[in-house]
């Protein structure tokens, strides 16, 4: 067969002679190995992508979460990390957002707004449950703190942080004054 196809164009040139390979194509049937790949393959690229799907979701948990200890404010992101002394907090409030496509309510999303007393602010999404049980976890162990919000305690902590400061300054000393009346003496 390779002699009926060669031999006419080498007559016409006889450079092609040399250049000419000894090589049959290959025209079986492939079709039997892709299917065996694909009936292996896709469910093992079907189950990485579940688990990478439960890594994400597992991942985004951890990185929404504000962790509160008994001393300390921590929350951390992918590049950085906040981390503030629970005795500086000086404001914390829900904060609600309404949600609507053409004008008709989708839901609401909730997420807790902490202020320090040095004018940093964390905002954490959360559910609805979630930040009311932090906002009454924080008002026991920072009782002096301001919670709810206020339209006046946002104009005064933007417009005077000094006289804001001062006045969780005040609320922080009475109930240290208070806390050593009422301790027993030793």
């Amino acid at each position: 067969m390779t002699s009926d196809l060669v031999q006419p164009m080498v007559a016409r040139d006889r450079e092609l002679a040399g250049m000419m390979l000894p090589f049959t194509l290959n025209a079986a049937d492939y079709r039997e190995r892709g299917y065996w790949g694909l009936g292996i393959g896709l469910p093992l690229l079907l189950l990485a992508l579940w688990n990478c799907s439960k890594a994400l979701r597992r991942n985004t948990e951890l990185q929404t979460s504000l962790r509160v200890t008994q001393s300390w404010l921590i929350k951390e992101n992918y590049f950085n990390t906040w981390v503030s002394p629970l005795n500086d907090l000086a404001w914390a409030y829900k904060k609600v957002t309404k949600h609507s496509v053409n004008f008709i309510p989708t839901g609401k999303s909730y997420a807790v707004v902490l202020v320090g007393r040095h004018r940093q602010r964390v905002e954490e999404k959360m559910n609805e449950k979630a930040t009311t049980e932090l906002l009454t976890h924080l008002a026991t162990f920072v009782p002096w703190a301001l919670y709810g919000f206020d339209q006046r305690l946002a104009d005064a902590e933007r417009k005077d942080p000094a006289g804001f400061a001062a006045l969780v300054e005040s609320r922080y000393q009475q109930f240290k004054s208070k806390s050593t009346a009422a301790a027993p003496p030793p």
